[in-house]
């Protein structure tokens, strides 16, 4: 009866701590895979961020991505993975290092919307080390 009370409590705790694991870090902050892992083909789009749309209540964070007669809205999500190349080295950076001005290459994450802008979420997003 013993060993089924603690089998039966120790499973409880296992799940309760289970439940409070975060996949998430401090606000602006992308948990990501080391090594790196990007997308095994090319990017969606390779431009420059031309404008950010911030995060605002249930909106997230969106930019705007151009490159000669493309523009794409890039959706940042939580799930978003976002590096800087540092020389041909991936260095995990916050979303709060995203600016107007640096060139970007995103990889999308299920459909895109064919308007105008297209519209897509970023399963990933690298930043030019050069800006």
């Amino acid at each position: 009866m013993r060993l089924a009370h603690f089998v039966l409590i120790s499973a409880i705790a296992f799940l309760l701590l289970a439940a409070c694991a975060t996949t998430g870090g401090p606000e602006g902050v992308t948990p990501v895979a080391d090594p790196p892992v990007l997308p095994e083909r090319a990017a969606d789009i390779r431009g420059t961020i031309t404008r950010i749309m911030a995060a605002n209540g249930d909106e997230p964070l969106r930019i705007l991505v151009e490159a000669d007669a493309a523009k794409d809205v890039v959706t940042i999500s939580p799930a978003t993975v976002l590096y800087r190349d540092e020389a041909g080295t991936m260095r995990p950076v916050s979303s709060a290092e995203l600016g107007e001005g640096m060139t970007v290459s995103a990889w999308y994450d299920g459909a895109v919307k064919e308007s105008y802008p297209r519209q897509a979420t970023a399963v990933a997003v690298v930043i030019d080390g050069g800006r």
